[in-house]
């Protein structure tokens, strides 16, 4: 069975975009067909994976075009190296959110518009904005698992209680959704503040029984590799993370 994953934090700045990208790199170097949303107006994880919003938007489409004006997933969907795809996303998205509203099944589109492709890949990874509004709720409503990067500071960590409780009142309608666990980000192991952000998030998971995952190391190289729209362990091997983003990626082909 298909495996989808929201990938959310009401927080900005906590490596949703990095997580998705690199989660997508290691899965497609195991093997795995991989399908990417990028369901962020921002159109970072498109810009990521080498491609320009605006062009695409105006030339294959975009989720914008899934969203707004029925348009099947896979006219849109782009094909990328190592078994991985994705669906892109530009600022017009951002109209979407809004023209939802007005939709009688507006928090069902994206569990609609996967059904007839969803069975083509073993994992999907929707990449959502920092925000809970009604995109972020569409791919709750289409995932089975919930990942929340956190940065390791207070103010990013404090966007969870939110979303946790967006998460519940999904589950009334999707009563199969749930937290997959809580992945650290950018941590600095033995500055003061970050080890000690990193003892508090995992104290607040556990006692919610949540799952936390060892912490990605903050490291300048993946602003560096984002910028060349490739993976940072391509450019640079040895960056810190290759190991917690690879044994991630192991523990999703598992479950």
């Amino acid at each position: 069975m298909t495996k989808v994953f929201t990938i959310a934090n009401q927080k900005g700045g906590v490596s949703k975009t990095t997580t998705a990208r690199h989660l997508a790199y290691f899965l497609g170097k195991m093997g795995k067909r991989v399908l990417v949303i990028d369901n962020d107006h921002q159109g970072n994880l498109t810009q990521y994976f080498g491609y320009d919003p605006i062009k695409v938007d105006e030339t294959t489409g975009s989720m914008f075009h899934v969203y707004s004006e029925d348009r099947p997933m896979r006219d849109v969907i782009i094909g990328t190296s190592g078994g991985v795809k994705i669906a892109p996303a530009a600022l017009s998205l951002a109209e979407a959110g809004a023209r939802l509203a007005f939709e009688v099944d507006s928090n069902g589109v994206l569990k609609h518009a996967l059904k007839d492709i969803k069975d083509e890949f073993d994992v999907v990874l929707i990449d959502c904005g920092p925000n809970l509004e009604r995109l972020l709720i569409n791919a709750l409503m289409a995932s089975q698992f919930v990942l929340i990067p956190s940065k390791t500071d207070a103010m990013s960590s404090s966007g969870i209680p939110a979303l946790a409780q967006t998460i519940a009142k999904v589950r009334r309608s999707n009563p199969s959704l749930q937290v997959f666990g809580v992945l650290p980000t950018i941590y600095h192991r033995g500055r003061t503040a970050d080890d000690a952000a990193l003892i508090n998030l995992q104290k607040q998971a556990e006692g919610a029984g949540i799952r936390v995952f060892d912490p990605i190391p903050a490291a300048t190289n993946y602003d560096k590799a984002a910028a060349e729209c490739r993976p940072v362990f391509e450019l640079f091997p040895d960056t810190p993370g290759r190991h917690e983003y690879e044994t991630l990626a192991k523990i999703i082909c598992e479950i």
